[in-house]
């Protein structure tokens, strides 16, 4: 079943004080220079997406809309399994690490749920209207050190 990623309200509590706008199968719409933008997030995986983000995630795609929609997807997994080719503009993902160890040339090594050679560990992937950009973030995942696999904070200029 969905587990929530932050279970502790204290802290969705505090975020929101801070001015922080939460967003989590549910979208808002801002403007940055005359264009709106959608912007819509998930935190499911792949066992709870349908009951849990999936029917956000068509919604959101197939809203009848001119703006910029971009979907912030904790998880690249579900995305690329369930709704790559939607008309999403833009993914931002992580969870993977860049794959925690990585192989210089080849790509990440081991996922945080444990397998081997993570397809989607870090880059721009592309599918029919649809990028997605998975960050490799800049924390470590448990006991096991960073290797080859430096810290990266993604930015994305929208032209």
């Amino acid at each position: 079943n969905f587990e929530p990623l932050v279970k502790d309200n204290s802290l969705l509590t505090g975020l929101r004080d801070a001015g922080v706008v939460i967003v989590q199968n549910e979208s808002v719409i801002t403007t940055v220079n005359g264009n709106k933008i959608e912007i819509g997030g998930i935190s499911t995986n792949l066992s709870s997406f349908w009951p849990n983000s999936g029917q956000f995630v068509y919604r959101f795609a197939e809203s009848d809309s001119n703006h910029f929609k971009i979907l912030i997807s904790h998880r690249p997994d579900p995305v690329m399994e369930y709704i790559a080719g939607y008309r999403l503009d833009l993914v931002v993902s992580g969870h993977t690490h860049g794959g925690i160890v990585r192989i210089p040339g080849k790509g990440g090594l081991l996922s945080t749920e444990g397998g081997f050679f993570p397809e989607y560990d870090a880059g721009l992937f592309e599918s029919g209207p649809m990028t997605m950009i998975v960050s490799r973030g800049l924390g470590g995942h448990g006991v096991i050190p960073r290797s080859f696999n430096s810290p990266e904070l993604v930015v994305s200029d929208l032209n």
